[in-house]
Protein backbone atom coordinates (compact mmCIF):
# COMPACT_ATOMS: atom_id res chain seq x y z
CA UNK A 1 0.00 0.00 0.00
CA UNK A 2 1.40 3.25 -0.91
CA UNK A 3 0.45 6.50 0.51
CA UNK A 4 -0.23 9.66 -1.56
CA UNK A 5 2.63 12.21 -1.19
CA UNK A 6 3.31 16.05 -2.56
CA UNK A 7 7.17 16.36 -3.12
CA UNK A 8 6.81 20.36 -2.29
CA UNK A 9 9.56 20.62 0.16
CA UNK A 10 8.72 23.27 2.24
CA UNK A 11 11.48 25.42 4.39
CA UNK A 12 11.55 24.91 7.82
CA UNK A 13 10.20 28.82 8.08
CA UNK A 14 6.16 27.93 7.18
CA UNK A 15 6.41 25.22 10.11
CA UNK A 16 6.31 27.13 13.23
CA UNK A 17 5.89 30.77 14.26
CA UNK A 18 9.21 30.15 16.30
CA UNK A 19 11.23 29.05 13.00
CA UNK A 20 10.12 31.91 11.31
CA UNK A 21 11.06 34.19 14.22
CA UNK A 22 14.74 32.78 14.31
CA UNK A 23 14.65 32.93 10.19
CA UNK A 24 13.93 36.39 10.35
CA UNK A 25 16.01 37.82 12.71
CA UNK A 26 19.15 35.62 11.19
CA UNK A 27 17.99 37.61 7.84
CA UNK A 28 17.77 41.04 9.44
CA UNK A 29 20.96 40.52 11.66
CA UNK A 30 23.06 39.02 8.69
CA UNK A 31 21.92 41.61 6.45
CA UNK A 32 22.25 44.37 8.42
CA UNK A 33 25.76 43.58 9.59
CA UNK A 34 26.90 42.54 6.08
CA UNK A 35 25.64 46.40 4.74
CA UNK A 36 27.64 47.95 7.43
CA UNK A 37 30.61 45.97 6.77
CA UNK A 38 30.50 46.13 2.86
CA UNK A 39 29.74 50.12 3.25
CA UNK A 40 32.93 50.44 5.81
CA UNK A 41 35.10 48.53 3.31
CA UNK A 42 34.12 50.71 0.47
CA UNK A 43 34.27 53.86 2.14
CA UNK A 44 37.89 52.86 3.66
CA UNK A 45 38.93 51.46 -0.33
CA UNK A 46 37.62 54.83 -2.04
CA UNK A 47 40.75 56.98 -1.06
CA UNK A 48 43.24 54.18 -1.85
CA UNK A 49 42.14 53.51 -5.38
CA UNK A 50 44.98 55.01 -8.71
CA UNK A 51 44.07 58.71 -8.80
CA UNK A 52 42.93 59.69 -12.68
CA UNK A 53 42.43 63.03 -14.40
CA UNK A 54 40.69 63.04 -17.76
CA UNK A 55 40.02 65.75 -19.85
CA UNK A 56 38.53 65.95 -23.83
CA UNK A 57 39.25 67.44 -27.28
CA UNK A 58 37.32 67.49 -30.29
CA UNK A 59 37.85 67.41 -34.07
CA UNK A 60 36.44 68.41 -36.45
CA UNK A 61 37.08 65.87 -39.88
CA UNK A 62 36.65 66.94 -43.40
CA UNK A 63 34.63 64.68 -45.92
CA UNK A 64 37.01 63.19 -48.54
CA UNK A 65 34.09 63.80 -51.34
CA UNK A 66 34.32 68.13 -50.36
CA UNK A 67 36.83 67.89 -52.95
CA UNK A 68 37.42 66.01 -55.86
CA UNK A 69 39.99 64.73 -57.72
CA UNK A 70 39.34 66.68 -60.55
CA UNK A 71 37.94 70.06 -58.75
CA UNK A 72 34.08 69.05 -58.70
CA UNK A 73 31.61 69.49 -55.11
CA UNK A 74 30.63 66.29 -53.62
CA UNK A 75 28.92 66.74 -50.31
CA UNK A 76 29.08 63.36 -48.89
CA UNK A 77 27.68 61.33 -45.88
CA UNK A 78 28.87 62.94 -42.63
CA UNK A 79 28.04 60.29 -40.60
CA UNK A 80 30.00 57.71 -42.36
CA UNK A 81 32.65 59.56 -42.62
CA UNK A 82 32.82 60.38 -39.13
CA UNK A 83 32.20 56.62 -38.08
CA UNK A 84 34.99 55.99 -40.84
CA UNK A 85 37.58 58.60 -39.08
CA UNK A 86 36.44 57.14 -36.19
CA UNK A 87 38.10 53.99 -36.63
CA UNK A 88 41.40 55.72 -37.89
CA UNK A 89 41.25 57.37 -34.74
CA UNK A 90 40.93 53.82 -32.62
CA UNK A 91 43.83 52.00 -35.09
CA UNK A 92 47.16 50.70 -34.17
CA UNK A 93 49.12 53.47 -36.35
CA UNK A 94 47.05 55.76 -34.64
CA UNK A 95 48.31 54.70 -30.98
CA UNK A 96 51.73 53.86 -31.91
CA UNK A 97 51.89 57.70 -33.39
CA UNK A 98 50.32 58.67 -30.45
CA UNK A 99 53.12 57.10 -28.47
CA UNK A 100 55.98 58.59 -30.57
CA UNK A 101 54.53 62.28 -29.79
CA UNK A 102 54.47 61.44 -26.04
CA UNK A 103 58.25 60.42 -26.12
CA UNK A 104 57.04 56.88 -25.38
CA UNK A 105 55.98 58.03 -21.96
CA UNK A 106 52.43 55.38 -22.79
CA UNK A 107 52.78 52.63 -24.91
CA UNK A 108 49.94 51.81 -27.79
CA UNK A 109 48.55 49.69 -25.83
CA UNK A 110 48.10 51.84 -23.03
CA UNK A 111 47.38 54.52 -25.27
CA UNK A 112 44.21 52.05 -26.63
CA UNK A 113 43.09 51.80 -23.33
CA UNK A 114 42.73 55.36 -21.74
CA UNK A 115 41.47 57.04 -24.58
CA UNK A 116 37.85 56.94 -25.96
CA UNK A 117 36.51 57.70 -29.34
CA UNK A 118 32.68 58.79 -29.17
CA UNK A 119 31.86 60.43 -32.49
CA UNK A 120 28.71 62.48 -32.31
CA UNK A 121 25.46 61.35 -34.31
CA UNK A 122 25.09 62.82 -37.90
CA UNK A 123 27.82 65.39 -37.70
CA UNK A 124 31.47 65.32 -38.80
CA UNK A 125 32.31 66.03 -35.13
CA UNK A 126 34.49 63.29 -33.01
CA UNK A 127 34.77 63.59 -29.08
CA UNK A 128 38.49 62.09 -27.55
CA UNK A 129 38.36 61.47 -24.34
CA UNK A 130 41.35 60.84 -22.83
CA UNK A 131 42.23 59.86 -19.14
CA UNK A 132 45.87 59.69 -17.16
CA UNK A 133 47.37 59.31 -13.99
CA UNK A 134 48.71 63.09 -14.27
CA UNK A 135 46.67 66.82 -15.35
CA UNK A 136 49.73 67.25 -17.76
CA UNK A 137 50.15 63.75 -19.70
CA UNK A 138 46.21 63.73 -19.89
CA UNK A 139 45.99 66.72 -21.95
CA UNK A 140 48.85 66.14 -24.04
CA UNK A 141 47.06 62.34 -24.55
CA UNK A 142 43.77 64.57 -25.82
CA UNK A 143 45.79 66.49 -27.95
CA UNK A 144 48.26 64.00 -29.32
CA UNK A 145 45.45 62.44 -30.87
CA UNK A 146 44.54 64.54 -33.64
CA UNK A 147 48.05 65.47 -34.32
CA UNK A 148 48.84 61.60 -34.51
CA UNK A 149 45.26 61.17 -36.78
CA UNK A 150 46.49 63.85 -39.19
CA UNK A 151 49.90 62.73 -39.37
CA UNK A 152 48.32 59.21 -40.29
CA UNK A 153 46.02 60.60 -42.99
CA UNK A 154 48.50 62.88 -44.46
CA UNK A 155 50.53 60.06 -45.09
CA UNK A 156 47.58 58.13 -46.42
CA UNK A 157 46.93 60.95 -49.29
CA UNK A 158 50.04 61.81 -49.67
CA UNK A 159 50.71 58.05 -50.53
CA UNK A 160 47.60 58.15 -52.54
CA UNK A 161 48.71 61.73 -54.21
CA UNK A 162 52.41 60.00 -55.53
CA UNK A 163 50.71 56.94 -57.12
CA UNK A 164 48.11 59.14 -59.07
CA UNK A 165 50.99 61.59 -59.72
CA UNK A 166 53.10 58.35 -60.94
CA UNK A 167 50.00 56.79 -63.04
CA UNK A 168 49.55 60.53 -64.47
CA UNK A 169 53.09 61.60 -65.69
CA UNK A 170 53.00 57.86 -67.26
CA UNK A 171 50.27 58.22 -69.41
CA UNK A 172 51.47 61.88 -70.23
CA UNK A 173 54.74 60.79 -71.45
CA UNK A 174 52.90 58.00 -73.94
CA UNK A 175 51.00 60.59 -75.01
CA UNK A 176 54.07 62.98 -76.13
CA UNK A 177 55.38 59.65 -77.72
CA UNK A 178 52.40 59.50 -79.63
CA UNK A 179 52.62 62.88 -80.73
CA UNK A 180 56.02 63.44 -81.62
CA UNK A 181 55.20 60.10 -84.12
CA UNK A 182 51.92 61.76 -85.38
CA UNK A 183 54.00 65.22 -86.23
CA UNK A 184 56.93 63.09 -87.77
CA UNK A 185 54.21 61.90 -90.40
CA UNK A 186 52.67 65.40 -91.29
CA UNK A 187 56.37 66.67 -91.93
CA UNK A 188 56.93 63.49 -93.53
CA UNK A 189 53.50 64.36 -95.85
CA UNK A 190 54.56 67.85 -96.24
CA UNK A 191 58.05 67.44 -97.60
CA UNK A 192 57.07 64.80 -100.02
CA UNK A 193 54.58 67.01 -101.46
CA UNK A 194 56.95 69.79 -101.56
CA UNK A 195 58.95 67.62 -103.73
CA UNK A 196 56.20 66.97 -106.11
CA UNK A 197 56.07 70.98 -106.88
CA UNK A 198 59.61 71.41 -108.31
CA UNK A 199 58.22 72.52 -111.63
CA UNK A 200 56.37 75.69 -110.65
CA UNK A 201 58.66 78.44 -110.71
CA UNK A 202 56.06 80.64 -109.46
CA UNK A 203 56.63 80.70 -105.34
CA UNK A 204 52.87 81.44 -104.81
CA UNK A 205 51.64 79.33 -106.96
CA UNK A 206 53.94 76.55 -105.80
CA UNK A 207 52.21 77.28 -102.25
CA UNK A 208 48.99 77.34 -103.11
CA UNK A 209 49.79 74.12 -104.88
CA UNK A 210 51.23 72.67 -101.92
CA UNK A 211 48.21 73.42 -99.61
CA UNK A 212 45.63 72.60 -101.33
CA UNK A 213 47.05 69.24 -101.98
CA UNK A 214 47.59 68.47 -98.51
CA UNK A 215 43.91 69.80 -97.57
CA UNK A 216 43.00 67.06 -99.82
CA UNK A 217 44.85 64.20 -98.79
CA UNK A 218 42.65 62.05 -96.28
CA UNK A 219 45.46 60.55 -94.28
CA UNK A 220 47.01 64.03 -93.89
CA UNK A 221 44.05 65.29 -92.59
CA UNK A 222 43.63 62.63 -90.06
CA UNK A 223 46.86 62.92 -88.93
CA UNK A 224 46.88 66.43 -88.18
CA UNK A 225 42.96 65.99 -86.34
CA UNK A 226 45.09 63.34 -84.39
CA UNK A 227 47.95 65.70 -83.70
CA UNK A 228 45.38 67.84 -82.31
CA UNK A 229 43.48 65.21 -79.98
CA UNK A 230 46.73 64.33 -78.56
CA UNK A 231 47.65 67.91 -77.85
CA UNK A 232 44.62 68.23 -75.81
CA UNK A 233 44.87 65.18 -74.31
CA UNK A 234 48.02 65.98 -72.50
CA UNK A 235 47.13 69.54 -71.99
CA UNK A 236 44.32 67.62 -70.11
CA UNK A 237 46.76 65.37 -67.88
CA UNK A 238 48.95 68.41 -67.04
CA UNK A 239 45.59 69.58 -65.74
CA UNK A 240 44.95 66.54 -63.53
CA UNK A 241 48.31 66.59 -62.05
CA UNK A 242 48.36 69.81 -61.11
CA UNK A 243 45.04 69.60 -59.45
CA UNK A 244 45.99 66.44 -57.48
CA UNK A 245 48.33 68.65 -55.75
CA UNK A 246 46.32 71.07 -54.88
CA UNK A 247 43.94 68.17 -53.69
CA UNK A 248 46.85 66.78 -51.28
CA UNK A 249 47.65 69.54 -49.93
CA UNK A 250 44.07 70.51 -49.08
CA UNK A 251 43.00 67.31 -48.03
CA UNK A 252 46.24 65.53 -46.58
CA UNK A 253 45.25 66.51 -43.29
CA UNK A 254 41.95 64.96 -43.21
CA UNK A 255 40.82 67.61 -40.42
CA UNK A 256 38.85 71.12 -41.05
CA UNK A 257 39.36 71.92 -37.34
CA UNK A 258 40.71 70.58 -33.67
CA UNK A 259 39.45 71.78 -30.37
CA UNK A 260 42.20 71.12 -28.21
CA UNK A 261 41.79 69.88 -24.12
CA UNK A 262 42.02 71.86 -21.07
CA UNK A 263 44.51 70.48 -18.29
CA UNK A 264 42.20 69.41 -15.66
CA UNK A 265 41.81 70.80 -12.64
CA UNK A 266 40.29 67.43 -10.22
CA UNK A 267 40.80 63.81 -10.09
CA UNK A 268 38.50 61.80 -11.64
CA UNK A 269 37.61 59.42 -9.52
CA UNK A 270 34.26 57.07 -9.16
CA UNK A 271 32.14 59.26 -6.50
CA UNK A 272 32.20 57.84 -3.11
CA UNK A 273 28.27 57.54 -2.94
CA UNK A 274 28.80 55.02 -6.10
CA UNK A 275 31.34 53.10 -3.86
CA UNK A 276 29.75 52.65 -0.56
CA UNK A 277 26.44 51.88 -2.35
CA UNK A 278 27.92 49.36 -4.39
CA UNK A 279 30.22 48.12 -0.60
CA UNK A 280 26.48 48.25 1.24
CA UNK A 281 24.60 46.39 -1.65
CA UNK A 282 27.50 43.40 -1.88
CA UNK A 283 27.59 43.23 1.93
CA UNK A 284 24.07 42.65 2.01
CA UNK A 285 23.86 40.06 -0.47
CA UNK A 286 27.06 38.32 1.39
CA UNK A 287 24.82 38.68 4.88
CA UNK A 288 21.31 37.40 2.96
CA UNK A 289 23.75 34.39 2.18
CA UNK A 290 25.33 33.02 5.21
CA UNK A 291 21.66 33.88 6.76
CA UNK A 292 20.14 31.46 4.22
CA UNK A 293 23.39 29.07 4.82
CA UNK A 294 23.04 29.35 8.65
CA UNK A 295 18.43 28.58 8.54
CA UNK A 296 19.18 26.07 5.90
CA UNK A 297 21.34 24.31 8.36
CA UNK A 298 18.67 24.29 10.93
CA UNK A 299 16.28 23.55 8.64
CA UNK A 300 14.15 20.14 10.12
CA UNK A 301 11.84 17.90 7.79
CA UNK A 302 8.19 18.43 8.46
CA UNK A 303 7.13 15.13 9.97
CA UNK A 304 3.67 14.57 9.02
CA UNK A 305 4.95 15.38 5.34
CA UNK A 306 7.78 13.03 5.39
CA UNK A 307 5.49 10.23 7.09
CA UNK A 308 3.06 10.69 4.31
CA UNK A 309 5.75 10.32 1.90
CA UNK A 310 7.81 7.56 3.45
CA UNK A 311 4.34 5.70 3.85
CA UNK A 312 6.15 4.69 7.54
CA UNK A 313 5.30 6.17 10.60
CA UNK A 314 7.92 8.50 12.73
CA UNK A 315 9.72 6.37 15.04
CA UNK A 316 11.26 9.22 17.52
CA UNK A 317 13.93 12.43 16.78
CA UNK A 318 17.65 12.49 17.89
CA UNK A 319 18.18 15.89 20.23
CA UNK A 320 21.33 17.69 19.90
CA UNK A 321 23.97 16.39 22.09
CA UNK A 322 27.12 17.41 22.35
CA UNK A 323 28.61 13.51 23.59
CA UNK A 324 27.37 12.56 20.24
CA UNK A 325 30.00 14.63 18.50
CA UNK A 326 32.44 12.66 20.22
CA UNK A 327 33.72 9.23 19.19
CA UNK A 328 32.67 6.72 20.15
CA UNK A 329 29.73 8.57 20.14
CA UNK A 330 27.90 7.18 22.67
CA UNK A 331 25.41 8.69 25.34
CA UNK A 332 25.62 7.71 28.92
CA UNK A 333 22.20 5.69 29.32
CA UNK A 334 22.59 5.33 33.00
CA UNK A 335 21.86 8.98 33.17
CA UNK A 336 17.85 9.94 33.30
CA UNK A 337 18.12 12.27 30.17
CA UNK A 338 16.22 12.77 27.12
CA UNK A 339 18.45 11.55 24.66
CA UNK A 340 19.07 8.37 26.86
CA UNK A 341 15.28 8.07 26.94
CA UNK A 342 14.70 8.64 23.75
CA UNK A 343 17.35 5.71 22.33
CA UNK A 344 15.72 3.28 24.55
CA UNK A 345 12.54 3.33 23.71
CA UNK A 346 13.18 3.56 19.62
CA UNK A 347 15.63 0.88 19.98
CA UNK A 348 12.85 -1.84 22.11
CA UNK A 349 9.94 -0.63 20.03
CA UNK A 350 12.14 -1.47 16.53
CA UNK A 351 13.41 -4.80 18.05
CA UNK A 352 9.87 -5.93 19.61
CA UNK A 353 8.08 -4.79 16.04
CA UNK A 354 11.16 -7.49 14.27
CA UNK A 355 10.56 -9.75 16.57
CA UNK A 356 6.89 -9.78 15.67
CA UNK A 357 7.33 -9.62 12.12
CA UNK A 358 9.83 -12.54 12.11
CA UNK A 359 12.93 -9.82 10.79
CA UNK A 360 16.42 -11.04 11.66
CA UNK A 361 17.75 -7.83 11.04
CA UNK A 362 17.40 -3.93 10.96
CA UNK A 363 19.16 -1.66 8.53
CA UNK A 364 19.73 1.97 9.43
CA UNK A 365 20.01 3.86 5.95
CA UNK A 366 19.35 6.97 5.10
CA UNK A 367 19.20 9.26 1.60
CA UNK A 368 22.74 10.64 1.54
CA UNK A 369 26.36 10.06 3.11
CA UNK A 370 27.11 11.56 6.64
CA UNK A 371 23.83 12.24 8.08
CA UNK A 372 24.40 10.53 11.15
CA UNK A 373 23.72 6.58 10.47
CA UNK A 374 26.57 5.06 12.29
CA UNK A 375 26.43 6.84 15.39
CA UNK A 376 22.63 6.39 15.60
CA UNK A 377 23.13 2.71 14.86
CA UNK A 378 25.91 2.30 17.90
CA UNK A 379 23.47 4.13 19.74
CA UNK A 380 20.43 1.73 19.33
CA UNK A 381 22.29 -1.35 19.59
CA UNK A 382 24.07 0.05 23.53
CA UNK A 383 20.00 1.11 24.38
CA UNK A 384 18.88 -2.24 22.98
CA UNK A 385 21.67 -4.25 25.28
CA UNK A 386 21.04 -1.16 28.09
CA UNK A 387 17.37 -2.60 28.71
CA UNK A 388 17.87 -5.98 28.11
CA UNK A 389 17.15 -6.82 24.17
CA UNK A 390 19.66 -9.50 22.62
CA UNK A 391 21.16 -7.46 19.34
CA UNK A 392 24.15 -7.29 17.40
CA UNK A 393 25.71 -4.58 16.03
CA UNK A 394 26.85 -5.32 12.26
CA UNK A 395 29.46 -2.83 10.50
CA UNK A 396 29.41 -2.67 6.59
CA UNK A 397 32.64 -0.43 6.45
CA UNK A 398 30.87 3.08 4.61
CA UNK A 399 31.14 5.41 7.77
CA UNK A 400 33.84 7.88 8.62
CA UNK A 401 34.79 6.57 10.72
CA UNK A 402 33.65 3.34 10.77
CA UNK A 403 32.48 1.77 13.52
CA UNK A 404 35.31 -0.69 13.35
CA UNK A 405 37.88 2.08 13.22
CA UNK A 406 36.06 3.24 16.07
CA UNK A 407 36.61 0.55 18.02
CA UNK A 408 39.55 -0.19 16.58
CA UNK A 409 38.65 -3.72 15.13
CA UNK A 410 40.48 -3.53 11.75
CA UNK A 411 42.23 -6.85 11.85
CA UNK A 412 39.13 -8.86 13.42
CA UNK A 413 37.40 -10.92 11.47
CA UNK A 414 33.96 -10.16 10.90
CA UNK A 415 31.04 -9.68 8.29
CA UNK A 416 32.99 -10.72 5.38
CA UNK A 417 33.91 -14.06 6.84
CA UNK A 418 30.27 -14.53 7.73
CA UNK A 419 29.00 -14.23 4.56
CA UNK A 420 31.91 -16.56 3.06
CA UNK A 421 29.91 -18.80 5.18
CA UNK A 422 32.18 -18.40 8.64
CA UNK A 423 30.55 -18.97 11.87
CA UNK A 424 29.24 -16.28 13.69
CA UNK A 425 30.22 -17.10 17.35
CA UNK A 426 33.86 -16.24 15.58
CA UNK A 427 33.24 -12.42 14.50
CA UNK A 428 31.28 -11.30 17.59
CA UNK A 429 33.14 -8.81 19.45
CA UNK A 430 31.97 -8.06 22.67
CA UNK A 431 32.14 -3.98 23.73
CA UNK A 432 31.68 -3.46 27.33
CA UNK A 433 31.17 0.32 28.26
CA UNK A 434 29.08 0.72 32.02
CA UNK A 435 27.05 -2.04 33.16
CA UNK A 436 26.70 -2.38 29.34
CA UNK A 437 27.95 -5.19 26.72
CA UNK A 438 27.37 -5.05 23.07
CA UNK A 439 28.22 -8.05 20.65
CA UNK A 440 29.90 -6.10 17.57
CA UNK A 441 30.35 -7.48 14.32
CA UNK A 442 33.11 -5.82 12.32
CA UNK A 443 33.83 -5.09 8.63
CA UNK A 444 35.81 -8.28 8.52
CA UNK A 445 39.41 -8.95 6.91
CA UNK A 446 39.08 -10.51 3.84
CA UNK A 447 38.49 -7.57 1.38
CA UNK A 448 34.49 -6.63 2.44
CA UNK A 449 35.55 -2.98 2.87
CA UNK A 450 36.49 -2.66 -1.34
CA UNK A 451 33.61 -2.68 -3.84
CA UNK A 452 33.79 -6.38 -5.14
CA UNK A 453 33.58 -7.53 -1.08
CA UNK A 454 30.42 -5.72 -0.96
CA UNK A 455 28.59 -7.42 -3.75
CA UNK A 456 26.58 -9.77 -2.32
CA UNK A 457 25.93 -12.82 -5.05
CA UNK A 458 23.14 -15.50 -4.09
CA UNK A 459 25.64 -17.33 -1.67
CA UNK A 460 26.21 -14.63 0.60
CA UNK A 461 22.72 -13.74 0.37
CA UNK A 462 21.91 -17.01 1.53
CA UNK A 463 24.70 -16.84 4.44
CA UNK A 464 23.37 -13.51 6.00
CA UNK A 465 19.49 -14.78 6.11
CA UNK A 466 20.29 -18.28 7.53
CA UNK A 467 22.36 -15.98 9.94
CA UNK A 468 19.73 -13.34 11.01
CA UNK A 469 16.63 -15.06 10.31
CA UNK A 470 14.07 -13.55 12.84
CA UNK A 471 13.85 -16.77 14.79
CA UNK A 472 16.64 -16.83 17.13
CA UNK A 473 17.66 -14.69 19.83
CA UNK A 474 20.20 -11.95 18.28
CA UNK A 475 19.01 -9.19 15.67
CA UNK A 476 21.30 -7.49 13.58
CA UNK A 477 21.49 -3.66 13.84
CA UNK A 478 23.05 -2.98 10.59
CA UNK A 479 25.03 0.39 10.58
CA UNK A 480 24.71 0.50 6.32
CA UNK A 481 25.23 2.70 3.66
CA UNK A 482 22.76 5.72 2.20
CA UNK A 483 20.10 3.69 0.30
CA UNK A 484 20.64 5.68 -2.53
CA UNK A 485 24.49 5.85 -2.98
CA UNK A 486 24.83 1.97 -2.83
CA UNK A 487 22.41 -1.52 -3.21
CA UNK A 488 24.11 -2.79 0.08
CA UNK A 489 21.31 -1.36 2.17
CA UNK A 490 18.36 -3.18 0.44
CA UNK A 491 20.29 -6.31 0.12
CA UNK A 492 20.95 -6.94 3.73
CA UNK A 493 17.20 -5.68 4.65
CA UNK A 494 15.96 -8.83 1.96
CA UNK A 495 15.14 -11.05 5.24
CA UNK A 496 14.55 -7.83 7.47
CA UNK A 497 13.08 -3.92 7.42
CA UNK A 498 14.56 -0.39 6.65
CA UNK A 499 14.75 2.39 9.38
CA UNK A 500 15.18 5.47 7.74
CA UNK A 501 17.24 8.73 9.29
CA UNK A 502 16.28 12.27 8.18
CA UNK A 503 18.43 14.98 8.89
CA UNK A 504 18.24 18.59 7.82
CA UNK A 505 20.06 17.34 4.41
CA UNK A 506 17.26 14.97 3.55
CA UNK A 507 14.67 16.23 1.01
CA UNK A 508 10.89 14.59 0.63
CA UNK A 509 11.77 13.42 -2.85
CA UNK A 510 14.67 11.98 -1.25
CA UNK A 511 11.84 9.52 1.04
CA UNK A 512 10.35 9.32 -2.31
CA UNK A 513 12.73 8.07 -3.97
CA UNK A 514 13.64 5.44 -0.99
CA UNK A 515 9.81 4.84 -0.75
CA UNK A 516 9.63 3.63 -4.33
CA UNK A 517 12.82 1.41 -4.27
CA UNK A 518 11.95 0.01 -0.96
CA UNK A 519 8.53 -0.69 -2.49
CA UNK A 520 10.08 -2.74 -5.86
CA UNK A 521 12.53 -4.54 -3.54
CA UNK A 522 9.90 -5.78 -1.41
CA UNK A 523 11.59 -4.41 1.45
CA UNK A 524 9.13 -3.15 4.70
CA UNK A 525 9.92 0.34 6.24
CA UNK A 526 9.37 0.23 9.79
CA UNK A 527 9.58 3.69 9.95
CA UNK A 528 12.24 7.11 10.17
CA UNK A 529 13.70 9.13 12.89
CA UNK A 530 14.59 12.98 12.60
CA UNK A 531 18.14 13.95 13.58
CA UNK A 532 18.39 17.16 14.28
CA UNK A 533 21.78 18.07 13.96
CA UNK A 534 24.48 18.11 11.46
CA UNK A 535 27.80 15.70 10.95
CA UNK A 536 30.74 17.94 12.29
CA UNK A 537 33.89 18.25 10.14
CA UNK A 538 34.93 15.33 8.82
CA UNK A 539 37.79 13.27 10.68
CA UNK A 540 40.22 11.31 8.73
CA UNK A 541 39.60 8.07 8.25
CA UNK A 542 42.56 5.12 9.73
CA UNK A 543 42.66 8.04 12.79
CA UNK A 544 39.59 8.13 15.29
CA UNK A 545 39.47 9.21 18.37
CA UNK A 546 38.06 6.76 20.69
CA UNK A 547 37.93 8.58 23.72
CA UNK A 548 34.99 8.41 25.79
CA UNK A 549 32.73 10.26 28.11
CA UNK A 550 34.43 9.50 31.25
CA UNK A 551 31.10 8.05 32.59
CA UNK A 552 32.09 5.53 30.10
CA UNK A 553 34.39 2.84 30.44
CA UNK A 554 34.86 0.77 27.42
CA UNK A 555 36.13 -2.35 27.40
CA UNK A 556 36.81 -4.97 24.00
CA UNK A 557 36.32 -8.52 24.48
CA UNK A 558 37.52 -11.18 22.11
CA UNK A 559 35.06 -13.44 20.85
CA UNK A 560 33.81 -15.93 22.82
CA UNK A 561 31.15 -18.97 21.27
CA UNK A 562 30.00 -19.30 25.17
CA UNK A 563 28.88 -15.66 24.95
CA UNK A 564 26.55 -16.38 22.04
CA UNK A 565 22.90 -16.06 23.26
Amino acid sequence: MTAGTSLDDLSAAPRSAGLTRSALRWYVACGLVGALVGGGIAYAVTPLLPTTYTTSSQIVVRSPGDVALFGSAGGGNANLNSQTAAQILRSPEVNSATSELLGGRLTPGEVAAQVAIDPVSNSTVINIEAQASSPALAQQLANAIPQAYATVEAQAYRQRADEATKVLTTLRDTQQDRLDDVQKQLADKVAFVTSLSGDISNPTERANWIQSTLETDVDYQRLQNEAVAITQSINDTNDTIQQSTANFAILESGVDRVISAERPESAAKSPNLQNLAAGVVAGLLIGLAVAYAAIERRRVIDPAAAAMTLGAPLLGTISKDRRLRKLPGLADLSEDTRLGNELKVLSSSLVLSARRRGLGSIVVTSAHRREGKSVLTRNLAAAAEYIGQPVALVDTGFGHPTTTEVFDLQDSPGLAEVLEGGPLSQVLHYISFGEGRVPVVPVGLNGFATEPGRRLNEHRRDNWARLFNGFDSLTALVDAPAVNDHPLALQLAAAGGLVVLASPRTTLADLEVIRNRADVSDVPVLGFIVNEYRNGRRRKAGKPSTKAPSSLNIVIEAPDPANVR
